[in-house]
């Protein structure tokens, strides 16, 4: 192995000698990652990671998921993994979760599981490791959940109906959509029947021993790999993985895993469904692919096939999305992928979304078919491959830049791949050459070759999905087997090349200079310039390789009148769409290749700004769009207008969906049914109000006086280098300041108590609510960090009194915040999923508990979880870059706060007594908005 390593530090002659490996070779294993198996069969990854420093992640898979089931059996591998949580050996009733919550590992965000068809994970993560026994207390954990989950007939019993609720809340067009499919996507496996979720039946009226003796034969120690990284001493964690684990026994005549490979099929698959839920109608066309062995997975030339596929289908949805924007077409979209399937199968899938209408089917059909062959028969062209391996080479930059802040996450999913499918564990030294060595190597003969290879005229599925009003549309199978046959006669062009333009504005800019420059609060810098612009900089080292950038004004739509307010709500589609200079959206798109640059300007109801992200190396690119954006903004009527066809269609579809109407009579109540309630939502009329002319002369008052703009800017920045451009670019912008301001437009919400009660058709029947108090009150950084210690609280009150105590709920949404502007108020949300019979009992539940909350008070232990959750984010983010970014806007746009200063002090300060008397001042009867669907 050292030797290995050895020649992946060489370089000879400018080329990395990873470059003389042979493709047949096995590739090397990250040395930093320690590997090993106990006597009892059990697998275990641990490596020392210190960002973030002071944490660890501690994980457990089980290579058994659903496909283990018997008929009789089906959900019950998910069911089993929620008793995880329910009881263990160590931890009875929910003095794991109890424990975990304590110390900040929070149930359902740090602390949680998942099952699929295939494996089982679960995951104690974000583990502040600094306290003694917290290292032992996880591992124990970990330990109970291989062999020791109680699952108590009380607890099976308690648990069927968060199972169901679970179900219900799940349930929708898009579980219906693949239940119908399955049979045809996985026709004759066993992957047809099997739903993760189960089977309601059989989850209501299994037998408490069926679920035990599905743990005993298939948790054990050969099925299981743990994963550990965090900050820690390797050798010490690996001690007590042996000292720990090594205690289970190992399995003695273990039931065979037994493989359910996917069938070949030599004649077409044809599988179509209709709902009425269904918010638009999908083709899909499916190639399956035969994965490579097990023993073979770790070879070079293996493992980077899916990265070249990864290739191609960039290419090809590139050149999709050039083609969307030029014509209103029968198809909405067009999505080339390769990837996994179930099995023994990868596939490669072709899928179109089709505009509803019942004559739009055949033909997007038709057009995805063609656009399809002219791939298959004359390939991709040079300058494609050359701006598609541009941007895979600047991400593979990138992700090395950032090598030593991978998150530890990011490292077990790299150890769970290999325990399940045998994928390569490679250092990201090791990553970087591989793949570059893939992008340097691949030609566009073999680019072309492989593409061909992807379709088949065996091993094909073909799906199709519809509103029940569509319908109708469905091609019969004998035609589309005709239309696949009939592929290769198409009338196709060869695809034109465009030629590739460079970002540069028409007339350079006049560079200002810095005329004032002052040091602030956490080492940023002010820098006036010339034209008055203030500018407001923050060097950091948490990343190398990410600078963020905010431009910031006061006024938003919310100055404009009501006439113009849908001309402003569409405004930044219309920029988006429309590209700037005088390159269009495609243009602009291929001049970026290869750079990291994000720049969208956003009208928002208060302001006028620019979201911008980028690298050191592609700052200038940045402020130079930027620039652009300011000085030379594009308007492209007919691309415009192919975008508001398409946002009118999907407005009409997304009425479809049953939970449109609750969101809808929220946003309206909530603002008491204010005109500009829609700043959240838009009805389809609404764009028929849109005048694209006006526009223009709105982005002109918002946008064209950049003076009174505030630029902040965070990360990576050298400020010797940045000076110079900072000077030119945003220097270089005219304007006279006006000191805008936005503007109350009188929304507010209802004087309550305001109940709204209302049925909905659905095809899976649930009610759904949504609860909210509010009230007027002074806005102030301390009440900010009490109403989030609130919602922290409000989590766990109500995941105890809703789904431990009543199994009425698989979750619930809650929020407490202040809002600061237009107007200052407090606001409390919960908002949930239930069975339509116990809807009003677990509504009247939530009310009784905030009052009591705001009465009696918050339980003190309750406060210490919340606070300590809080505290561990915190911590966190003061290694994040957007952490620092938005305490430096806040700053720049707020008068010189400081949100950062106190922030620990004002947390560890608020106590029950000060919580007490902020959710009494919210909770009121005339405080209340109350909206519930229920079906028909």
């Amino acid at each position: 192995m050292k030797s290995i390593l050895a020649l992946l530090l060489m370089t000879m002659s400018g080329l990395s000698a990873y470059s003389q490996i042979k493709s047949e070779a096995s590739l090397p294993k990250d040395p930093e990652v320690r590997v090993g198996k106990l006597p009892n069969g059990l697998t275990y990854y641990i490596r020392h990671n210190n960002y973030p420093k002071g944490y660890a992640d501690f994980q457990i898979f089980h290579s058994i998921g659903a496909i283990q089931e018997e008929d009789n059996q089906d959900g019950l591998a998910h069911f089993l993994e929620h008793q995880a949580f329910k009881g263990l050996a160590h931890f009875p009733g929910k003095s794991m979760t109890s424990y975990m919550e304590k110390i900040g590992v929070k149930f359902g965000d740090n602390l949680n599981a998942a099952t699929t068809t295939d494996y089982t994970r679960y995951m104690i993560n974000q583990v502040p490791i600094s306290r003694q026994g917290i290292i032992d207390t996880c591992l124990l954990v970990l330990s109970d959940w291989s062999s020791s989950i109680t699952a108590s007939p009380d607890d099976v019993d308690s648990e069927r109906g968060v199972i169901k609720e679970e179900w219900r809340s799940r349930g929708g067009i898009g579980h219906r959509i693949n239940q119908a499919l399955a049979p045809y996507l996985f026709k004759d496996s066993k992957y047809a029947r099997r739903s993760v979720i189960g089977e309601m039946k059989i989850i209501e009226t299994f037998k408490h021993q069926e679920l035990i003796d599905f743990y005993k034969k298939w948790y054990r120690p050969d099925l299981q790999a743990v994963a550990i990284v965090g900050d820690f001493d390797i050798d010490a964690m690996e001690a007590k993985v042996k000292a720990i684990f090594s205690k289970l026994p190992k399995a003695v005549n273990p039931a065979p895993k037994v493989a359910y490979p996917l069938p070949d099929n030599k004649e077409l698959i044809y599988g179509t469904y209709s709902d009425k839920e269904a918010s638009s109608s999908s083709i899909s066309i499916l190639f399956k692919h035969p994965q490579s062995k097990w023993e073979d997975r770790q070879l070079a030339d293996v493992y980077t096939r899916g990265y070249k596929y990864a290739v191609i289908t960039a290419m090809m949805n590139s050149r999709w999305e050039e083609l969307s924007h030029k014509k209103d077409f029968a198809i909405k979209g067009l999505e080339y992928g390769f990837s996994s399937f179930v099995a023994d199968r990868d596939v490669f899938s072709v899928s179109a979304d089709i505009k509803p209408g019942v004559s739009n089917i055949m033909p997007a059909f038709d057009m995805m078919l063609a656009e399809t062959e002219r791939f298959k028969r004359y390939g991709f062209t040079q300058g494609e491959l050359t701006l598609v391996k541009a941007n895979f080479k600047r991400r593979l930059e990138r992700s090395y830049l950032e090598k030593d802040k991978k998150t530890n996450g990011s490292f077990i999913e790299s150890y769970m791949n290999n325990f399940l499918e045998n994928t390569p564990m490679l250092s990201a030294e090791a990553s970087f050459k591989l793949f570059n060595k893939v992008l340097d190597e691949i030609t566009l003969e073999q680019a072309n070759a492989m593409l061909k290879g992807l379709f088949t005229d065996e091993n094909v599925i073909v799906t199709a999905v519809t509103s029940t009003d569509d319908a109708a549309g469905i091609p019969s199978r004998d035609l589309v087997v005709k239309k696949l046959a009939g592929m290769s006669a198409l009338s196709v062009e060869k695809y034109k090349e465009k030629a590739v333009a460079k970002l540069e504005p028409k007339i350079a800019p006049k560079p200002g200079k810095v005329v004032g420059e002052k040091k602030i609060a956490f080492g940023a810098t002010l820098w006036t310039l010339s034209n008055g612009a203030k500018v407001y900089v923050l060097p950091t080292t948490h990343k190398k390789d990410e600078v963020l950038m905010s431009v910031y004004n006061k006024g938003g739509h919310s100055v404009m009148n009501d006439k113009d307010y849908f001309s402003a709500r569409l405004m930044t589609s219309a920029l988006m769409t429309s590209g700037v200079g005088s390159l269009n959206s495609n243009e602009l798109s291929n001049a970026l290749s290869g750079k990291i640059v994000y720049v969208t300007p956003f009208l928002s109801e208060l302001s006028e700004t620019f979201d911008c992200s980028t690298t050191p190396s592609d700052y200038e690119t940045m402020l130079k769009l930027v620039y652009m954006y300011f000085t030379e903004p594009r308007f492209d009527e007919e691309a415009f207008k192919v975008d508001m066809q398409k946002t009118k269609e999907n407005l009409v579809s997304r009425k479809k969906n049953p939970f449109s109407a609750l969101q809808d009579s929220v946003t309206y109540i909530r603002s008491n049914r204010h005109f500009r309630a829609s700043n959240l939502i838009l009805e389809p009329n609404d764009i028929d109000k849109v005048d694209f002319n006006r526009i223009k002369e709105l982005y002109k008052e918002s946008f064209g006086n950049p003076a009174d703009f505030v630029f902040v800017l965070t990360g990576a920045i050298d400020l010797v280098k940045a000076k110079p451009l900072i000077e030119k670019y945003i220097g270089g912008l005219n304007g006279t300041h006006r000191k805008d301001q936005w503007r109350d437009v009188g929304k507010r919400n209802p004087k309550g108590p305001v109940t709204i009660d209302f049925k909905q058709k659905m095809e899976t029947p649930k009610a759904t609510t949504f609860i909210e108090y509010t009230t007027e009150a002074p806005y102030s950084f301390r009440r900010s960090m009490g109403m989030r210690l609130l919602q922290g609280i409000m989590d766990i009150r109500f995941n105890k009194l809703l789904r431990d105590e009543r199994s009425g709920i698989y979750s619930t949404m809650t929020e407490a915040s202040i809002v600061e502007q237009p107007v200052s108020k407090l606001q409390l949300i919960v908002s949930f999923e239930t069975d339509p019979k116990l809807m009003d009992e677990l509504t009247k539940v939530v009310h009784q508990e905030l009052k009591r909350l705001s009465e009696e008070g918050i339980d003190a232990t309750d406060l210490e979880k919340s606070r300590e959750f809080m505290n561990k984010g915190r911590i966190q983010r003061l290694t994040s870059n957007n952490y620092w970014h938005y305490i430096l806007f806040t700053y720049a746009t707020n008068n010189g706060i400081d949100n950062d200063k106190d922030a620990e002090k004002i947390l560890n300060e608020i106590d029950t007594a000060e919580l007490k008397a902020l959710i009494a001042e919210v909770i009121k009867p005339n405080n209340v908005v109350t909206v519930t669907m229920r079906p028909e």
